[in-house]
């Protein structure tokens, strides 16, 4: 009876560690991830920034832009493995974003950068409907 307890109680943690801690983790992973980037982005004087993530080598290319009224973000990412793998035809990310008023340029680099990785990673919120 107790090596049942013990067997239920070893599987409860295993799957406390893959379903609670992993997602956990991840989301660090994300933040450390994106505030190097960010910060690369903003100081480097080719806003170019690479970094390993997943096991995939990636590397973010920003530009920022005026339009109108409205400043703009444009972003180009490649995955240097699919790069390599796919050589040409390749088609890198691209994001684009309007960066807010409200926050600093790095402060909208982050939020950019930091949508990025959990679209590639599966982290994005389910879309929701909102009550009128």
């Amino acid at each position: 009876m107790a090596t049942t307890d013990e067997q239920l109680l070893a599987l409860e943690q295993q799957m406390m560690r893959n379903y609670v801690d992993a997602p956990a983790e991840l989301e660090a992973l994300i933040d450390d991830t994106t505030k190097k980037v960010a910060r690369e982005l903003y100081f480097s004087t080719s806003q170019t920034s690479q970094v390993e993530f997943q096991d995939n080598v990636y590397i973010f290319k920003a530009k920022q832009k005026v339009a109108g009224n409205k400043r703009l973000l444009f972003m180009v990412v490649i995955n240097k493995e699919h790069q390599a793998k796919i050589n040409h035809g390749y088609k890198p990310y691209t994001v684009t974003a309007e960066l807010d008023n409200r926050f600093s340029y790095n402060e909208n680099l982050e939020a950019v950068v930091n949508t990025f990785f959990r679209h590639i990673t599966g982290l994005t919120p389910e879309p929701e409907e909102l009550e009128e």
